[in-house]
């Protein structure tokens, strides 16, 4: 996972105004083997987007809105075809993880959370354009 990515992760900060909002949502949720607050998962949930946000940037400046371009070409058919890689990627490791074959990976650095969190990237950028679309035609 990108260095950017595991420290917005790690991070627990929550400032005062976040507190008293979820103060009253101070519930927990029950999981497997353990049990979270709601405003630890909330903190997580912004965590994840600046992950998402800072991924996002870098990748643009690397690749230029290449994204944006290969839209306006294709249209919304562009981010399907996207995101069907992405899922297929989700589904063929996470079979090989059920399976435990991942032993006879040639690429063994690839990680499912990565693969999700450019999934989550790619729906915000295809509602970005859906999004700008309406926009410009008002």
């Amino acid at each position: 996972m990108d260095n950017t990515c595991s420290k917005a992760l790690s991070n627990t900060y929550m400032d005062k105004n976040s507190v008293e909002q979820l103060s009253k949502l101070n519930n927990t949720v029950e999981s497997k083997t353990e049990t979270h607050k709601i405003t630890d998962k909330v903190q997580l949930h912004s965590n994840v987007l600046e992950c998402i946000h800072s991924l996002y940037v870098k990748k643009n400046h690397d690749y230029g809105d290449s994204v944006h371009d290969t839209y306006k070409k294709y249209g919304l058919v562009s981010f399907l075809v996207r995101m069907e890689d992405k899922l297929n990627r989700v589904r063929t490791l996470s079979l090989k993880k059920e399976n435990e074959k991942i032993d006879d990976a040639k690429v063994t650095d690839e990680k499912i959370e990565d693969t999700l969190l450019d999934l989550a990237n790619y729906s915000i950028l295809a509602f970005m354009e859906l999004y700008l679309d309406k926009k410009t035609e008002e």
